[in-house]
């Protein structure tokens, strides 16, 4: 069909065929790590008017109620549909009732109208190039525990090119601020105790080029500074790290390929979770991408062994330099996609990385 806009003109967009409502979580996971409990957000967008009914049910070790000795594990809330889009949210309690058996599993979401179910979610797709798209997904929500000990820090984040990461740093604890572009240059790096580049940052974020050394610089006096991989083409600056370091487009992209710890004895690899082969199980899509292959081999230490079937062994997917007082941290590890997946493995060497900052210096360890 064909709109008139007064500013872009003529614009036509495509007829959807759409249930009478759609219900969507506002997250795809629930990360928990203790029996605390969370609250799960659901909006209900109605293309209808009338009764209807949300049916939340969650698996068998999860209970929606968090009143010691109850056990639900369905809720039903009724509500009017109000058509032409409207919206309403939903607020419900989820915690785990039964820690031993709680495996991952999914809370499924669905809306009942006149005898029907209809169990998906809403997504837009909207760009000024194309056509907007509507997606119509299952509507769930994936629940995960993760034996995992952090210390609540407080964590600055440059975001990079559109990961999520903060959003699951905070479901295991963590406080996050996100360091824009233009705090780069005036804002107090000191009170973090940890600082993360996002994914790409030194390709997307202009200012790095001219405040890469106020970061390097809170490393030097203390402070754990953590970048992730990065493009090896077009980065604002060659200086990313305190050390000669050299990017590269190695990756492994098997990720049930073995992982092999170096250094066994590195904090990183220790403290406060004791990272074993099992926390490589599970990945998906790949290990990592964009791997350093060379480096001041007298500062970094490669923590990690890997291969891709029938290619060479390579060890830039970890590196860890103890910088003055602080430490500076270079990974291609692919974060980004395996927190989002609730890989329990994949949070417990990043909160791992993200606590270095604690107790004794690192030692100084023979290079393998």
């Amino acid at each position: 069909y064909k709109t008139i806009n007064p500013i872009k003109g003529e614009q036509y967009s495509l007829a959807h065929i759409v249930p009478p409502a759609v219900a969507t979580p506002d997250t795809k996971l629930m990360v928990f790590t203790n029996s605390k409990m969370q609250k799960l957000t659901v909006t209900v967008k109605s293309f209808a008017k009338g009764p209807a009914t949300l049916h939340i049910r969650v698996p068998d070790a999860w209970t929606i109620d968090s009143l010691p000795g109850q056990v639900r594990h369905e809720d039903y809330i009724n509500f009017d549909m109000h058509g032409e889009g409207s919206e309403e949210t939903f607020e419900v309690p989820v915690c785990i009732r039964d820690w031993k058996k709680a495996n991952p599993d999914y809370i499924s979401i669905t809306v009942a109208v006149n005898g029907h179910s209809y169990n998906r979610a809403w997504e837009e797709i909207n760009y000024e190039h194309i056509p907007k798209q509507i997606l119509l997904p299952q509507s769930r929500v994936k629940v995960e525990k993760i034996d995992i000990k952090t210390t609540h820090k407080l964590i600055g984040y440059i975001n990079g090119a559109g990961d999520e990461i903060p959003q699951y740093l905070k479901e295991i604890g963590y406080k996050v601020e996100t360091i824009s572009p233009a705090q780069l240059s005036s804002v107090n790096l000191n009170k973090y105790n940890t600082i993360i580049a996002g994914v790409r940052a030194y390709n997307t974020v202009p200012e790095l080029k001219y405040d890469n050394r106020r970061l390097l610089d809170y490393a030097r006096n203390g402070g754990t500074y953590i970048v992730q991989y990065n493009n090896n083409y077009r980065l604002v600056t060659d200086s990313i790290a305190p050390y000669y370091l050299r990017l590269s487009s190695t990756r492994t992209t098997d990720e049930n390929c073995k992982v092999t710890l170096l250094n066994a004895e590195n904090r990183a690899l220790n403290a406060p979770n004791k990272i074993t082969a099992a926390d490589f199980e599970g990945w998906v899509q790949e290990r990592g991408l964009y791997y350093p292959d060379q480096w001041d081999t007298v500062h970094f230490t490669p923590l990690l062994e890997m291969a891709d079937p029938g290619e060479k062994p390579v060890r830039g997917a970890l590196l860890v330099a103890r910088y003055g007082k602080g430490y500076f941290v270079y990974t291609g590890l692919s974060f980004f996609r395996e927190l989002p997946a609730g890989v329990q493995g994949a949070y417990r060497l990043l909160a791992n990385l993200a606590e270095l900052g604690d107790g004794a210096p690192a030692k100084t360890l023979k290079k393998p």
